[in-house]
């Protein structure tokens, strides 16, 4: 799998942008600020149905044309098909599309996975509990197509109750409206929820030992590594049913406390992924170098882990990570560019980071939202 062509209108500092690549690394090079991540940005939000730098798809669109919005196309090649997918981003709404029909972010994602690493990625283990639930989400839709459905109707139920909530809140809806429709959805969203719980359970199982290992490979050190799953109804939870039960007591007994609220309190949105190191939370007892070299050996995980499963890599995409890495880490990345056949795009202000890359690449000069100069 690899991306062929990239096509930019109005996305950030591009205006008109067709760009082609090669199967192996694809080098951006220039000073801050001249567009780099913008390039790399815009492959992750055909794939992802969004930035990784901003949750605003405003901020995508070309200041000078905003009624048009930004559009992304990339064509695709995967085994011996060729996808179109595009991504349009208006100031209001996106719109995604696999070959002028209608997709969303779950479907783009599968069709074309992307792994990123990149300076704000280094942080999720000190970051939000959403960015490590995305982490598992990630890796189980990589693992299995029916965990699109179940996260896709999961996220459609929570927007459903807290929307009803809402209303009950800001005293549009009465109160045996809300409380009628909140029971009706209940059960769906319960069910669903407990679905999502044993498939990140489930893949937490069946990547660990892998993720162990690869650690293991990047620093040398052989500590004890592992993933836990930590639910706000318990503590420590001794089993999925455990937490699944508890959820459903919890969820009946405080449907008054969410309606007092306006949100929903219980379920998988609230919920943490933690790392442990030694047995200890990797956030509280690892120096920043340790999370980094966790991270790395997650992402390194997924790109294996789908390797493994379909037998060809996800697109990899490295933001100006190399200057973020000590020479232990960026040789371990390095040798694993050199021994992989992953397409990837990767963004530098100095190219004598890369200068240990074997393989073939193609290195682009963007200047002020130009390329001014491409060599192989």
């Amino acid at each position: 799998m690899f991306i062929k062509k990239l096509g930019l209108k109005n996305f950030r500092n591009f205006k008109d942008l067709q760009l082609s690549f090669n199967s192996n690394i694809n080098i951006f090079i220039g000073n801050n600020g001249q567009g780099k991540t913008n390039l790399v940005e815009s492959i992750y939000s055909v794939s992802k149905g969004k930035s990784f730098r901003t949750t605003n798809s405003e901020y995508l669109i070309n200041e000078e044309n905003k009624e048009f919005g930004a559009k992304v196309e990339v064509a695709l090649q995967k085994k011996e098909i060729e996808f179109l997918l595009s991504a349009q981003f208006l100031e209001t709404k996106k719109i995604l599309k696999v070959n002028e029909k209608s997709s969303n972010s779950l479907k783009n994602f599968k069709l074309m996975p992307v792994i990123i690493f990149s300076p704000e990625s280094l942080e999720v283990i000190k970051g939000m509990p959403e960015e490590r639930r995305n982490l598992i989400d990630e890796t189980s839709i990589l693992e299995n197509d029916l965990q699109i459905e179940i996260i896709s109707e999961f996220k459609k139920l929570l927007k459903t109750k807290n929307n009803v909530l809402k209303k009950f809140k800001s005293l549009e809806m009465s109160r045996s409206q809300a409380f009628d429709l909140l029971k009706s959805l209940q059960f769906l969203f319960l069910d669903r929820s407990c679905e999502l719980i044993q498939a990140r359970y489930r893949t937490i199982k069946e990547i660990t030992p892998y993720f162990r290992d690869i650690f293991h490979q990047i620093t040398g050190q052989n500590v004890d590594i592992s993933v836990g799953y930590v639910a706000k109804e318990q503590e420590e939870p001794k089993s999925v049913e455990e937490i699944c039960n508890t959820l459903r007591k919890n969820s009946e007994n405080g449907l008054e406390k969410e309606m007092n609220s306006g949100l929903c309190l219980y379920g998988p949105h609230k919920h943490d992924i933690v790392i442990y190191f030694e047995n200890k939370d990797s956030r509280y007892y690892c120096s920043q170098g340790q999370q980094r070299a966790l991270i790395l050996a997650f992402k390194f995980t997924q790109i294996l882990y789908h390797k493994l499963i379909y037998g060809y890599y996800p697109i990899l995409i490295l933001d100006d990570v190399l200057s973020e890495l000590d020479s232990e880490k960026r040789a371990y990345l390095i040798n694993f560019l050199n021994n992989n056949e992953a397409q990837t795009f990767l963004t530098t202000t100095d190219l004598d980071l890369t200068k240990n890359v074997e393989k073939e690449v193609v290195v682009m000069d963007v200047t002020s939202g130009v390329i001014k100069d491409r060599w192989s």
